[in-house]
């Protein structure tokens, strides 16, 4: 685990850094960091905890783009009994929806998800504001600029197998 919308699994005997695609969870303080942690952020890292404990299997599948530019996994999350790790993150307030084209194949349920924990004050929808988080508002997918990634696949089913 590294906060709310980063982990750790291994996979065929590696270790891979994996950010979850459309999830963006409030920042926590890391050790080491003068930054102070954002609302929030401690929660969201103890759901995914919960969701995707140590030891526990994930099915991930990718989007468009494979890696972000730190080099992390970028994927879709489920657990072992088909719970949907990202729409969970968002649906229950632990993150806010979050969209970096080309990767948006969930996207109208993510903002359904945000929607969803807004509307009843979940999370951080419950009071955390200032000036680090605009937690008002979901910004449209701009098909016309261009991601920073470099597209390294086409996506398939969940089948990937990572454990904790």
């Amino acid at each position: 685990m590294v906060d709310g919308d980063t982990l750790v699994t291994r996979m065929s005997g590696r270790e891979l850094r994996v950010r979850l695609i459309g999830v963006d969870a409030p920042e926590i303080r890391h050790r080491g960091s003068t930054l102070p942690g954002e609302c929030f952020g401690t929660d969201a890292a103890a759901a995914l905890r919960r969701l995707a404990p140590r030891g526990g299997v994930l099915k991930v599948t990718p989007d468009r783009e494979r890696r972000d530019p730190y080099g992390r996994e970028l994927r879709y999350a489920w657990t072992s009994d088909g719970l949907f790790v990202n729409a969970a993150l968002i649906r229950d307030g632990y993150a806010r929806a979050m969209v970096v084209p080309p990767n948006d194949r969930f996207i109208g349920l993510f903002r359904a998800a945000e929607s969803t924990a807004h509307q009843a004050r979940s999370g951080l929808w419950s009071g955390c504001q200032g000036p680090a988080r605009d937690v008002g508002r979901i910004k449209p997918a701009n098909r016309s600029s261009r991601s920073p990634w470099v597209p390294r696949g086409v996506p398939g089913r969940p089948a990937s197998n990572h454990s904790k």
